[in-house]
């Protein structure tokens, strides 16, 4: 049984148009690997497993995730990632996140928001409070406060 007699081929769509399966194909292949191979590279990586012949995934199991007969759980996903050197964004998701772009949009449309509500004050709290991390926002409550008790 080879790769090419199972697996139906992928037509060019965007990763995020994939389901899971055709993005771990579309990897697999990138890579030059076959199922047989990545089966047992992902058994390198299943270090919480402790009887040898149980280890990362089998070439079945990932012929039905290619297939879309099967969808991988969260240990399969990780196993996946590690061995396909991708992340879980991608593989679930079909693309990366990009934490500092979504920082930056918040951070200009507070600006913006700031801007257009200059002269109304408890509405730009609420949009600054809004915008904000959890941490920062943790800081400010904080200093808050300390600055009520030093005033006390």
């Amino acid at each position: 049984m080879t790769d090419n007699d199972k697996l139906p081929e992928i037509t060019e769509k965007k990763d995020s148009e994939l389901s899971i399966g055709e993005r771990i194909q579309k990897k697999r292949k990138q890579l030059d690997f076959s199922v047989d191979q990545l089966a047992l590279l992902t058994a390198a990586y299943d270090f919480g497993v402790l009887a040898e012949n149980d280890k990362g995934l089998s070439s079945q199991t990932l012929y039905r995730y290619e297939k879309g007969e099967r969808e991988p759980a969260t240990r399969e996903i990780r196993l996946l990632c590690e061995a396909l050197n991708v992340s879980a964004d991608w593989l679930i998701f079909g693309k990366d996140w990009n934490y500092q772009q979504e920082a930056d949009t918040i951070l200009a449309n507070s600006f913006r928001a700031l801007i257009k509500n200059v002269n109304d004050e408890d509405r730009l709290g609420a949009i600054l409070n809004k915008n904000i991390s959890r941490k920062n926002m943790h800081e400010m409550k904080v200093l808050e406060i300390r600055n009520r008790n030093k005033n006390q």
